[in-house]
């Protein structure tokens, strides 16, 4: 089974990757799913961050109300690879916590991923991840022990349920990743059914010095 921690290094060269590619649609064209993203940019993403990569999910465009204002919801599904399921955004400097308004169907649960860019290929300079039973509306263990995410949170808000976490403040921008889990496993085969609407992402910035 591959570790958060390889996890966490395949996320930092996706990332980083993402970062080198913003802008250039060549580095996209290979990628419809990264190509769904950009065409869904305006309907689901806060104005200061860009959906950078989907790693074996379909993204659709979600129906009815978000959660927050100025969004529309996308719909992410895993295929039925076996593997990591999941969707990254960059987030604009400064961001402190992320909060993440969520609908799950077919029993799937989340991991939220936060790190600095990362500083290589396979490191980032601070990183920290955690998982959630949206189901028990806890958080739990991952493969490799508690959340490393510093004040993992979980509650309901009507009908959406978020998720949240933080590292210590940073100068540069932040990357997160919500991978899909089953049964709190991060490598798992898509199932029909299962599927996750992303009502919003709010980011919390710390103030900048003058």
């Amino acid at each position: 089974m591959t570790s958060v921690a390889e996890w966490a290094g395949r996320t930092a060269a996706a990332a980083f990757a993402a970062m080198l590619c913003l802008g250039a649609s060549a580095c996209q064209e290979d990628d419809p799913e990264v190509d769904a993203l950009q065409e869904l940019m305006t309907l689901g993403r806060p104005v200061s961050a860009v959906w950078s990569y989907a790693d074996e999910i379909v993204v659709t465009e979600g129906e009815g109300e978000a959660a927050l204002a100025n969004w529309r919801p996308i719909v992410v599904a895993p295929t039925q690879t076996s593997g990591m399921h999941r969707i990254g955004m960059i987030a604009a400097p400064y961001v402190h916590r992320l909060n993440v308004w969520l609908r799950a169907e077919g029993d799937l649960g989340v991991m939220l991923e936060m790190g600095t860019a990362p500083i290589s290929a396979n490191e980032f300079s601070e990183y920290g991840a955690a998982f959630f039973d949206l189901d028990a509306m806890d958080v739990v263990d991952g493969p490799t022990g508690p959340a490393t995410l510093m004040d993992p949170e979980i509650r309901r808000e009507g009908d959406w349920i978020v998720v949240s976490g933080a590292l210590s403040p940073q100068v540069g921008p932040i990357v997160m990743t919500l991978g899909l889990t089953y049964d709190d496993i991060h490598l798992f085969e898509g199932r029909e059914g299962q599927a996750l609407t992303i009502g919003g992402v709010e980011m919390v910035q710390d103030p900048v010095e003058e």
